[in-house]
């Protein structure tokens, strides 16, 4: 009783379909970011050459 009393609640479920729907939309919003970032710090990096 008491190992259960320590445990985390478990997370409510997601059905599968919802839970895949998430994470690829999470990792599509990651890869945009991460693409973002990095012209602009080569954008920043040219401007910086120029000067």
């Amino acid at each position: 009783w008491d190992d259960d009393y320590r445990l985390p609640l478990p997370p409510p479920p997601l059905s599968p379909p919802a839970m895949y729907e998430e994470l690829d939309a999470f990792q599509c919003y990651d890869q945009q970011r991460s693409a973002f970032e990095q012209e602009a710090a080569a954008s920043a990096w040219n401007k910086l050459e120029l000067f």
